[in-house]
């Protein structure tokens, strides 16, 4: 921790207009991607991801959706997602106008479209092999923990990307920090996708009451994402030890930084926890979700000071 440092990205002065609108639709592309997610999270806990039948990317083989409520709500959330995917191209353009060769957003900025695609794909995976609404197989959990890492991927490049646009000819700064970083973050990525084990298992095995929940967690023939769910929570508990160890010892950020991080960090924590012993209510799944992705899009603008820096000789 250190208290006279600064962040980059916190004074803006001096960043050319076309970095700074670039930065700007990079927030844009932020708040479209989480609301689209929350949307999605909402199809598979509302049972509509298959309200579209088998049929991708049309609705029962229409373009136009029927009228009923599951149709609807998958609709609704193709139609955002191939919207977001449109706009999503378009950054690659303005990084590169604002911006000289190699630089390192440019990068960040070709890493986000795949990872957009990607994520197309995935949805379109999970229609076409009907790995949605009932569905109980290992295969849809394999594909539902990777599809929450890669949005972690795709929020993480894209936040990358508007950090990256505050430098002109940004450089790597120590290996030895660089490491310690990503300890940290991908600590995060395997305390998400137990999340994810976490969420399926309260969707396809709800309980009526705690007792009744543990229960079927400590069966003998307990679904494999029963089973793994309940390492989400000690996960959860070592990244919040992790973490104060990280940003107390050897993170050199502000003071300030430090504290909102260990706030966003004990808080979505604690906020897990009082979802579970709520039997999981939908608002606080969305919100418990929402938690999980802006806490990592902060890391993330922590840490892009702290492994990079100003290029001092561009030549």
């Amino acid at each position: 921790m250190n208290n006279s440092a600064s962040l980059p990205w916190v004074n803006s002065r001096g960043i050319p207009r076309t970095r700074k609108f670039s930065q700007s639709y990079c927030l844009f592309l932020a708040g479209f991607a989480l609301l689209i997610i929350l949307w999605g999270a909402f199809v598979r806990i509302s049972g509509s991801g298959d309200g579209c039948g088998d049929h991708w990317p049309l609705c029962h083989g229409n373009f136009v959706p029927n009228k009923t409520l599951e149709s609807i709500i998958e609709f609704l959330h193709r139609s955002s997602s191939g919207l977001f995917l449109c706009c999503s191209l378009a950054l690659p353009w303005l990084v590169a106008r604002a911006t000289p060769r190699r630089h390192l957003a440019r990068s960040a900025a070709i890493i986000f479209v795949i990872t957009v695609i990607i994520e197309a794909l995935i949805g379109a995976l999970l229609v076409l092999a009907g790995l949605v609404a009932d569905d109980a197989s290992t295969l849809r959990a394999i594909v539902m923990s990777g599809h929450l890492v890669n949005t972690l991927l795709l929020f993480g490049s894209l936040i990358a990307c508007w950090g990256l646009l505050a430098f002109k000819v940004p450089q790597q700064q120590s290996q030895r920090l660089n490491a310690s970083v990503f300890i940290l973050l991908f600590y995060y990525i395997v305390t998400a996708m137990f999340g994810a084990f976490a969420a399926l298992a309260s969707a396809l095995f709800p309980a009526e009451s705690l007792s009744a929940g543990l229960e079927m967690d400590l069966a003998a023939a307990a679904h494999a994402v029963l089973q793994l769910r309940a390492l989400h929570p000690v996960l959860g508990l070592g990244f919040i030890l992790v973490a104060f160890y990280f940003f107390s010892q050897r993170a050199k950020i502000p003071e300030q930084q430090f504290k909102l991080a260990m706030a966003l960090i004990i808080s979505h924590c604690f906020f897990g926890v009082i979802t579970f012993l709520s039997l999981s209510p939908v608002w606080m799944k969305l919100v418990h979700l929402a938690s999980v992705e802006l806490t990592w899009m902060y890391l993330i603008a922590l840490f892009i000071p702290l492994y990079f820096q100003e290029k001092l000789d561009p030549a």
